[in-house]
């Protein structure tokens, strides 16, 4: 739930950058068309450059570059972000949105770090009753994988401060 509202917020903020980028694109895109072929009909050209610039803008708009801010593009970027994946295929390009991203990676990885805790210590109970159920009476320190986790969340906290505040 956490990830789907950030997303969305992400979402809100930076697709309309994103398409108003992707519309200034197009518009360059035919405003070289039309350069190009006034060039090649004045005979200034050969008419392979107008094919050649169709080909190249093409690759670039085509039907594969759709915005990538769209409510799942902001899902995945938000849950690369708390698992402190970070993949970096895209990035916040707004003020807003760089500063909702480091909320949303302080609080996000935090709360990943508390989830992961939980989803360790409910496998450590599954551990511990099925070892008492083949046999062994003692269970050595129970919180030792709990303690580990707790300093692995605290060590990507700090690597995510540092990171951000690097730039």
């Amino acid at each position: 739930l956490f990830c789907c509202a950030c997303g969305v917020l992400l979402s809100i903020v930076e697709l309309p950058v994103e398409e108003a980028a992707l519309r200034a694109r197009k518009e360059r895109r035919a405003e070289a068309f039309a350069i190009v072929a006034s060039l090649v009909q004045k005979g200034h050209a050969d008419p392979s450059a107008l094919e050649l610039l169709r080909n190249t803008c093409d690759l670039d708009l085509s039907e594969l570059h759709e915005p990538k801010w769209r409510v799942p593009g902001g899902f995945f970027f938000v849950v690369s972000i708390v698992t402190t994946i970070g993949y970096g295929n895209y990035v916040p390009v707004t003020p807003r949105g760089k500063v909702i991203t480091c909320v949303i990676s302080v609080v996000g990885v935090a709360y990943c770090g508390y989830f992961m805790t939980i989803l360790v210590k409910h496998v450590e109970k599954v551990v511990e009753t099925a070892l008492r159920k083949i046999g062994h009476r003692e269970i050595t320190p129970k919180l030792l994988v709990t303690r580990v986790g707790f300093a692995n969340c605290c060590f990507i906290l700090a690597l995510s401060a540092v990171g951000w505040a690097s730039g």
